[in-house]
C-alpha cells in the first residue's frame, strides 16, 4: 500500500492515479486526522511509502518506527527524461495491468466503535458499483462539463471519505464527467462558498453531508442568500444529494424551498 496525504487539489489526484498507475494500492489519509490514527492506518495497511506534500508530510514525520517511506512532491521527481509524452514521461512505457480482484484502495472507517479496520476495495466491484450510480442515479453523460458546457460534479467531503473517494475522484473520471475540484474548505469561511460555487461553475449534481444545510440553517440571514445563489443556480443543477449521516425533515423543506422560486413549485 502506499499512503496518500494531500490537500484537496491537483495533486491529491495526480497521486492517486500515479498509485494506480503503477500497480498499487493506496491508503487516503486526511490531515485533520490525529496523529495517532495516522500512525495507526499506516501500520495496520503495512504501507512502504507515504505521498506527500510540503508542511503536511510534518504530520508523519515521528513514525520513523513503521519504517514508511516519503515521497514529498514539493521536490524535485524522477522522471523518464528520454520519454515521447508527458504521460510516458511520469508513468513510464507501459501501465500496470490489473484485474477485476487486484486492490485499489483500503479506507479506514471513522471507528466509533473502537480501533479503525480497514476496508479493501478491489477494482472489478468498486469500479461497476461507483459507474453505476454516476450513469443511473445521477444521469451523468460522458464530456459533461467539457468544453465550457454547463455540467459537472461538486462533492462537499474529504478524499479519506468513501463520499470523496467515490464522487469527488473516482466516479467522475470513469464516466469522463467534469469533478469540480474546491481547493481549500469548500464551507470556509461559510458553507455559502460551496453553494456560490455551484453557480458560478454551472454544477448540474450536488452531493454533501446534510450538516452543511443544518450550518446555514443555524443564521436565519442565509435563507435569503441561498435564494439568490439558488436563483443562479436553477437552469443546471439537476440533483442535490445527501450522504453520510441522516437527514431531517428540517433540513429537506429549508434545501426544497430555496430550490423552487415560485410557491406553486414549493407545494
Amino acid at each position: 500500500y502506499v499512503g496518500v496525504l494531500l490537500d484537496r487539489g491537483p495533486e491529491l489526484v495526480a497521486g492517486l492515479l500515479g498509485v494506480l498507475a503503477s500497480g498499487a494500492a493506496y491508503v487516503p489519509l486526511d490531515k485533520v486526522y490525529p496523529t495517532n490514527r495516522l500512525e495507526a492506518m499506516l501500520e495496520d495497511s503495512k504501507a512502504v511509502v507515504t505521498i506527500t506534500a510540503g508542511d503536511l508530510g510534518a504530520k508523519i514525520a515521528g513514525f520513523a518506527q513503521l519504517d514508511v517511506g516519503t515521497l514529498d512532491l514539493t521536490q524535485e521527481l524522477p522522471v523518464d527524461e528520454g520519454a515521447d509524452d508527458a504521460s510516458e514521461r511520469w508513468f513510464g512505457k507501459t501501465l500496470a495491468k490489473c484485474t477485476r480482484d487486484d486492490v485499489a484502495y483500503c479506507l479506514f472507517p471513522s471507528g466509533s466503535t473502537g480501533r479503525p479496520k480497514g476496508i479493501v476495495h478491489g477494482h472489478g466491484g468498486y469500479v461497476s458499483g461507483v459507474l453505476e450510480t454516476m450513469r443511473a442515479v445521477f444521469e451523468c453523460a460522458a464530456g459533461e462539463g467539457g468544453d465550457g458546457v454547463a455540467g459537472g460534479i461538486l462533492t462537499v467531503g474529504s478524499s479519506g471519505w468513501i463520499t470523496g473517494q467515490s464522487y469527488m475522484l473516482m466516479g467522475p473520471l470513469l464516466a469522463a464527467t467534469r469533478s469540480v475540484l474546491m481547493v481549500g474548505s469548500p464551507v470556509f469561511p461559510t458553507p455559502l462558498r460551496a453553494f456560490e460555487t455551484i453557480a458560478n461553475e454551472r454544477v448540474t449534481v450536488f452531493k454533501t453531508g446534510s450538516a452543511v444545510i443544518r450550518q446555514l440553517m443555524t443564521d436565519p440571514a442565509n435563507a435569503a442568500r441561498l435564494d439568490a445563489v439558488a436563483a443562479r443556480s436553477k437552469k443546471h443543477l439537476r440533483v442535490a444529494t445527501f450522504c453520510a449521516e441522516p437527514v431531517s425533515a428540517e433540513a429537506v423543506s429549508y434545501t426544497h424551498l430555496r430550490a423552487h422560486e415560485t410557491e406553486a413549485e414549493r407545494v
